[in-house]
């Protein structure tokens, strides 16, 4: 803003990063320095110091500080110490005025300049002394005495070369006269007869007119001497000098007079001079030009009538004060132009001093400042903006750092629910094992399959309990797939109208021609469900539900939501709505305003947590009495949506026995699980980690690794790589609770959650060893290959989908070693056809 400010005014301006940068500056010429008071604190100031000391005796050089508690003592205690060191230094105390700190720039700026108009005045007053003690000593002064009755004039060799003759020739007081300028001969004698009438010194100078026609000037000097009884000079003694040099530097000087004239009138400021008094003896053009006055008009104090009226008594009195004090004058006032228009003008005066320090002349000038003061209103305005606008986006920040303190603590509630559901998971592994097998095993005791199913029922709802805290914390095994959200709604119908109950009516809207979402359809289920039922809930007495279903295009990337189209899922009820505070902590984790017993507080955390982790979003709205909106948010996507898959329970296929080797450092999880595949018909290997797995599948041969994933020192998906480095084509199960594993790396991994069924156990296994079947050793034989690849075939519906043969025997041939041959006899009666 400084150097803004000075460079605005007319001054170059160097800004200085540090105190050597300054010192180099200083020493190159600088006219003076701005520095802020902080920049010396606590700085190594030896060079600056050293640069002060080492001036010459015609420099001070001048420093501007600017300091935040002024230069006086009282307030500044550094003062004292800041001006010793510094000497010339004004304190400027901020915040400043721009025109004052301007103002003490360009006082300082002169003050320089003066200094170094001393100097060059010092250099030429001791080069003057030099030359006239080597004239005096050199003989350039030319001595002569001219005795008056005889007119015998004596002229020593100096004074003879001024006349241009030589040490030797004759020059004779005729030959002086001779010598003369005819132009000046008149005007030297009148001097001369003065001086011997009067008895005072002759003083004249003349032109004399060398031997060889050149013409140069003379300056002689005399004293009348040696007086006779009528008081009549005899002798007069003095001495002569050349001054041709002399004369021809004053005809220069004549010369820039004129052109600084010249100059004077064609700068755009108005400039003037004036006596002592204060009487304007003189303008420039400019001045003229701009006022339209005429040299009469404003002569001595005539330009007192191209003030404002207004302004003039504190003018006169500002002027008349610096007149009687000889304090320079310095103030902003409007001024009449030709058309009579008024303009503000920043005027500065100052005396012009002879050597002995009196006011000789007063040099003013008028600078108009009108556009500088529009520029400064239009800059505090600017300021006053600005302003308003930190003070709008502090607000907006503290807003958005609560936010930001709202999504981290739900982010440690997240990391904090998704441990301790995992654990949960390993907990319920026995629990779900043990009920069903013993379900199994006494199917005909009544009581017993009571007792057993009101444990399962207990343990399947800690199960889903453990999936809401899983979907709250995103930690879920999410299979998002192309969903039509409105077949999907309008399929859960009767389930909703079964579970809200009949005091509630729904209303279905949904927009027509609408993609696919990427969404888990039975998470989306459970989601829209609890959504529903929170409705239900805050309306005791009935109401109406609105589901909306409708494309949502976002514009631009935010933390929430990347730029793209969404599918929105509305639920908008009439209940009695959340206030501002409750809605703060809606989405936490175990917050409910329902009554003890009547909810877990998971509903809207799962919800939550089901969107963020599928690339959407959860937006609640609501006001008391007024009911609330739910707005889900689901990445919308180009793929055609597939049928919905049954969700029953499959029934238990155990497949044939296998040879499994089961990793779990949990030893209850693994012993159930092993319980589970045993009861299967399968041969277990249990081992307690990663290490111990790596040992045994070096010892023994097993069709099938399931490992967990969260292991100590080695995760299972590096077990299962370590593992097929030994055993190529090692079919694999990873057993999860977490959501985090790299699908790139299990592309081709079945992955089992916890807890599980043994139904889905079963099926894992038949997953695994299906995908495994195809990459199989020729070893394991033919019948092994066809026999996984039609389960997996079977499975995958590629039958009722009536997929060419060809296409399948052409997979079959890219994956299949080409060392492995398969026969026509191996196909017959598995696709009633024999011509494959």
């Amino acid at each position: 803003m400084a150097a803004s400010l000075l460079t605005e005014a007319g001054i170059d301006v160097q800004p200085c990063a540090d105190l050597p940068n300054l010192v180099a500056e200083l020493q190159d010429g600088a006219g003076f320095a701005v520095v802020a008071e902080e920049a010396l604190r606590g700085a190594d100031t030896r060079s600056l110091s050293a640069f002060i000391e080492c001036q010459p005796e015609w420099s001070d050089f001048p420093f501007i500080l600017l300091t935040f508690r002024g230069g006086g003592l009282e307030r500044n205690p550094s003062a004292k110490r800041l001006l010793d060191m510094l000497g010339n230094v004004t304190f400027l105390e901020r915040p400043f005025h721009p025109t004052t700190f301007v103002s003490l720039a360009q006082a300082a700026l002169r003050s320089r300049r003066r200094q170094y108009e001393a100097r060059a005045r010092l250099v030429a007053l001791r080069k003057a002394e030099e030359e006239l003690q080597l004239a005096l000593s050199a003989g350039k002064l030319g001595a002569w005495t001219l005795e008056v009755p005889s007119r015998r004039l004596m002229a020593s060799p100096q004074c003879k070369a001024i006349f241009g003759r030589t040490a030797d020739a004759a020059f004779s007081f005729d030959d002086l006269v001779a010598s003369l300028h005819p132009d000046d001969r008149d005007a030297a004698f009148r001097a001369a007869s003065t001086g011997l009438d009067t008895g005072s010194d002759y003083d004249g100078e003349y032109r004399c007119v060398w031997p060889d026609g050149s013409v140069h000037w003379i300056a002689v000097r005399g004293r009348p001497v040696f007086f006779d009884h009528e008081k009549r000079a005899h002798r007069i003694t003095g001495v002569s000098s050349d001054i041709t040099a002399r004369k021809q530097s004053e005809e220069s000087l004549l010369d820039s007079e004129r052109e600084l004239r010249q100059l004077a009138d064609s700068i755009p400021t108005l400039c003037w001079m004036a006596e002592p008094d204060g009487d304007v003896v003189w303008y420039n053009e400019r001045w003229y030009s701009y006022t339209g006055s005429k040299p009469e008009d404003v002569k001595g104090w005539g330009w007192k009538s191209l003030h404002d009226p207004a302004a003039l008594p504190l003018v006169l009195e500002r002027w008349e004060k610096s007149l009687r004090s000889g304090e320079p004058f310095e103030m902003v006032f409007p001024l009449r132009d030709a058309n009579g228009w008024f303009r503000s003008f920043l005027t500065r005066v100052v005396p012009v001093r002879d050597s002995s320090g009196q006011i000789t002349r007063w040099f003013g000038s008028n600078t108009d400042i009108s556009q500088q003061q529009e520029v400064e209103a239009a800059l505090r305005d600017l300021a006053a903006q600005l302003e308003r606008r930190v003070d709008e986006r502090t607000r907006e920040r503290e807003e958005a750092l609560q936010k930001l303190h709202e999504v981290r603590k739900i982010e440690v509630i997240g990391q904090l629910t998704g441990g301790v559901a995992h654990d949960f998971n390993n907990l319920l592994m026995p629990i779900l094992a043990g009920l069903e097998m013993l379900q199994r095993r006494y199917p005909d005791d009544e009581r017993t399959q009571r007792l057993i199913g009101m444990a399962l029922q207990g343990a399947e709802r800690s199960r889903t309990l453990i999936s809401r805290l899983l979907s709250f914390a995103r930690r879920q095994n999410l299979e998002a797939r192309p969903v039509d959200v409105g077949d999907l709604v309008n399929g859960m119908m009767d389930l909703m109208l079964r579970t809200l109950g009949p005091q509630i009516d729904i209303h279905l809207k949904i927009a027509e021609g609408l993609p696919a979402a990427s969404v888990d359809p039975n998470q989306f289920e459970l989601a829209l469900l609890n959504l529903a039922v929170n409705s239900r809930d805050a309306m005791p007495d009935g109401g109406r539900i609105i589901i909306e279903i409708s494309l949502e295009t976002v514009q631009n990337d935010s933390k929430d939501l990347k730029s793209g189209a969404y599918i929105r899922v509305a639920v908008t009820d009439t209940g009695y709505g959340m206030d501002e505070a409750t809605l703060q902590h809606a989405i936490e984790p175990f917050y409910s305003t329902k009554g003890v017993g009547k909810g877990t507080g998971l509903g809207l955390s799962m919800v939550y947590g089901l969107a963020a982790q599928s690339g959407g979003m959860l937006r609640l709205a609501s006001r008391s009495g007024e009911g609330t909106t739910a707005e889900l948010l689901l990445p919308s996507t180009a793929s055609v949506a597939g049928a919905i898959k049954d969700s029953a329970d499959e029934t238990l296929s155990r497949g044939r026995p296998l040879s499994i080797l089961l990793v779990d450092d949990e030893e209850l999880a693994r012993k159930s699980a092993a319980e589970m595949l045993a009861d299967l018909g399968h041969s277990v290997t249990q081992a307690g980690s990663a290490e111990t797995a790596i040992e045994l599948l070096g010892a023994h041969q097993f069709d099938l690794i399931a490992t967990d994933y969260l292991m100590p020192r080695r995760n299972g998906l590096e077990l299962v790589e370590d593992a097929r480095s030994i055993r190529p084509g090692l079919a694999a199960v990873i057993i999860t609770g977490f959501a985090n594993i790299p699908k790139e790396r299990a592309a081709d991994l079945v992955v089992l959650s916890k807890p599980f069924r043994q139904t889905e156990l079963a099926r894992a296994l038949a997953d695994a060893w299906g995908k495994e079947a195809l990459l199989a050793d020729n070893k394991a034989g033919a019948d092994s290959i066809w026999a996984g690849t039609y389960v997996r075939l079977e499975r995958e519906g590629i039958f009722q989908r009536r997929l060419p043969i060809m296409r399948f025997a052409n997979d079959l041939q890219r994956r299949v070693l080409p060392s492995k041959r398969l026969h026509a006899s191996q196909n017959d009666g598995m696709f009633g056809s024999s011509g494959s």
